[in-house]
This record gives structure tokens, C-alpha cells and sequence, in this order.
């Protein structure tokens, strides 16, 4: 199922592909020139709230209700990890990855900063 009622988007910088993440917890990959879902992963069914890409268009980060981040292989439509950060009690606001893959950054709504 296409991710229903998407409640956020990321493109990657080349503009070809995007992800959403929907209110039911499945994330879409998009491709952008054809503007067709092509894969969709469905993870637990809360709220996705904010996704990133990596910089190669091989891993995504899917933050859920309760500051949970699932950490997905694209190619294989995988989840790899599942992850909370903080205490659970905050929201995630922000998620990034950096250059070079390997690190991400979470941000939460009261403040909290941390990488991984």
C-alpha cells in the first residue's frame, strides 16, 4: 500500500527519487520522473513524522511517534534497525544523515541533539 496520507517528504539531490512517510507507517520511494510509487516498506503502523536519505539513495531514516527512528536498506526494502532516542517522552523534529553515510543526526522537539 502507497503511503497513506503522507506526512512528510524528502528528495535525494539529484532530484530522481523521494520519500514519504505516511500517518499509517508505510514509506513510499518515488520516482520522480515517472511521479510513481516503486517500492513501499511498512514498518510499525504509527505516525512517520519526518524521513531522511542518505547522500547514496541506499539507506532511510523514518522518525515514528515517541522519538522511535527506523533505519531501512532501500534496495531490499529492509528494515535494518529500530532505534529510540532520548527517553521516548519527545517528538522527533528533525532527521539527517551526513556526507558520508555514516552518521545521523536527530533533533527533537525539546531540544535535544544527538548523532548516532
Amino acid at each position: 500500500a502507497v503511503a497513506a496520507r503522507p506526512a512528510c517528504l524528502v528528495a535525494d539531490p539529484e532530484g530522481s527519487v523521494a520519500l514519504t512517510g505516511g500517518r499509517n507507517g508505510a514509506l513510499c520511494l518515488w520516482d520522480l520522473s515517472s511521479g510513481t510509487c516503486v517500492k513501499t516498506m511498512a514498518g510499525e503502523r504509527s505516525h512517520i513524522e519526518v524521513v531522511a536519505l542518505d547522500p547514496a539513495g541506499c539507506i532511510a531514516l523514518a522518525g515514528r511517534q515517541g522519538a522511535h527512528i527506523d533505519v531501512w536498506d532501500l534496495e531490499a526494502g529492509r528494515l535494518l534497525q529500530s532505534v529510540c532516542a532520548q527517553n521516548g517522552n519527545e517528538e522527533i523534529s528533525y532527521l539527517g544523515i551526513d556526507q558520508s553515510g555514516h552518521y545521523f543526526i536527530v533533533l527533537t522537539d525539546l531540544g535535544a541533539l544527538q548523532v548516532w
